[in-house]
């Protein structure tokens, strides 16, 4: 599995509600998927929840050309918190705990910045239960 670092929050703060329906579905399928085993890459670009955005282009090659939010500048502030990097791989349960320890929901307003999703409050009060969606 392929994640980048601001969707380790957007899945505490999942309620089905997404962009368009083949990304709610898809979003579904991943949570549905995911145990503190399942082995999880950190990506700095497109990852698997990301493959059905509807807010992605992509150019004849797939490569990610634009995206209408600025989702690199959330992962940097994420990566800063957590202190991970991209390119390997932690066990997703690590990256639960982690997430857990080191981002306090009251940060999340400054964490995630550009974020459609956080003035909801959603991510701040799945943080604050310590569960994820699903």
């Amino acid at each position: 599995m392929k994640l980048r670092a601001h969707h380790l929050i957007c899945l505490f703060g999942w309620r089905g509600e997404g962009y368009s329906e083949k990304f709610t579905e898809n979003f579904n399928d991943i949570v549905s998927k995911l145990r503190d085993s399942t082995p999880v890459e950190l990506v700095g670009g497109v990852d698997d929840l990301c493959a059905a955005c509807p807010k992605r282009a992509t150019g004849d090659s797939g490569v990610d050309v634009s995206c209408t939010d600025d989702p690199a500048a959330i992962d940097g502030r994420v990566l800063d918190c957590i202190g991970l990097e991209i390119g390997h791989i932690y066990s997703f349960g690590h990256l639960l705990e982690i997430v857990r320890e080191r981002i306090a929901p009251s940060t999340l307003a400054t964490i995630c910045r550009g974020c459609v999703w956080e003035s909801k409050g959603w991510c701040a009060a799945g943080l604050e239960s310590g569960r994820i969606a699903g």
